[in-house]
């Protein structure tokens, strides 16, 4: 609650409420970061930046209005990080998906290599499934504890 101007701290009808959501623009507002940027000689490629609100509500995303050096930053609904796909529910939905694509993908190769005409043996193809196909589950592992039990299961049904 913050207290209207001129007026008694006693009486409770002198506080007006606050949301959440505002006191966040408030803190945006003050974050000087262009001055940073200069101050330490760095520069953010405007084109190349996005934002995202990571939320379970839609709302939080729909009036966030960032500017750098008065270019506007794009809001998307998902962002690419180190390979990463990650949506602004953080549900990793997308990011299981595209797993699972590039898994199969890379088990069709082993597949067609299994194929008795290549001759390749079974310690081969071995280290193949865990190089091609195991590089990409590890990769994801960092993320592993913020899949649903429907997400993991998706990903057990590849190994």
């Amino acid at each position: 609650m913050i207290q209207k101007k001129a007026s008694s701290l006693q009486d409770p009808l002198n506080y007006r409420p606050i949301s959440i959501t505002s006191c966040l623009g408030k803190l945006l507002e003050r974050i000087e970061l262009e001055q940073w940027l200069i101050k330490w000689k760095m520069k953010i490629s405007v084109e190349k930046s996005c934002s995202v609100v990571f939320s379970w509500y839609k709302k939080e995303s729909d009036n966030l209005n960032l500017k750098i050096y008065c270019n506007r930053i794009v809001s998307q609904k998902e962002i690419k990080f180190l390979g990463i796909k990650f949506d602004s529910k953080l549900n990793f939905n997308i990011l299981i998906d595209e797993i699972k694509e590039r898994c199969n993908k890379r088990l069709n190769i082993i597949k067609i290599l299994s194929d008795k005409k290549w001759g390749l043996n079974q310690n081969t193809l071995g280290n193949l499934y865990k190089s091609l196909v195991g590089s990409t589950l590890d990769y994801s592992f960092p993320c592993l504890n913020s899949f649903s039990e429907n997400n993991i299961k998706k990903l057990q049904a590849i190994t």
